[in-house]
């Protein structure tokens, strides 16, 4: 009898498992397009203070309001999730602001600090603020937001060089 139950009660959860799933790709699929999406999966090499860091785009947020920050009317911020990897053989973050975006009609936009806070977007998404220093050879997930209007249209990530030798 035990066992009967256990099968059954098995078999329930698997179909509860595959609707769940199948939920979040319907919910995925029925969410609209951002200008952001095109972010996802850019790849920049981006230096601070002498030390390069290979960063990849692994999600994007479109959103009027994030952490502490609420964007003006007319804007949004786009949150950049980040895989940052330290090339160099030092420990070094992100402090120097080496990202910007690039819009379709050539417009830059850098990284917005304070609105919204890092440690509180950071937190947010439970990943390491990009002020927190990045191990050489290690791969961390971070986050960066920046403040772009609505009717941005075609974002590309560019890594900067402001404070390298090179």
């Amino acid at each position: 009898m035990h066992r009967q139950l256990w099968l059954i009660f098995a078999v329930f959860l698997v179909a509860a498992v595959r609707v769940s799933d199948r939920s979040a790709v319907l919910a995925q699929e029925a969410r609209p397009a951002t200008p952001a999406d095109g972010l996802v999966g850019q790849q920049v090499t981006a230096c601070t203070y002498d030390a390069d860091l290979a960063v990849t785009v692994t999600g994007v947020d479109w959103t009027p309001v994030v952490a502490d920050g609420v964007a003006p009317d007319g804007s949004s911020f786009v949150v950049a999730l980040l895989a940052v990897t330290n090339l160099a053989d030092k420990t070094e973050a992100l402090t120097s602001r080496p990202l910007e975006l690039v819009d379709a009609a050539g417009t830059h936009y850098l990284v917005q600090e304070d609105p919204p806070d890092a440690s509180l977007v950071a937190e947010a998404y439970g990943v390491q603020p990009p002020w927190q220093e990045f191990d050489p050879g290690v791969t961390t997930a971070s986050v960066v937001t920046f403040l772009v209007p609505g009717t941005v249209d075609g974002l590309t990530l560019l890594g900067r060089r402001d404070y390298c030798a090179a």
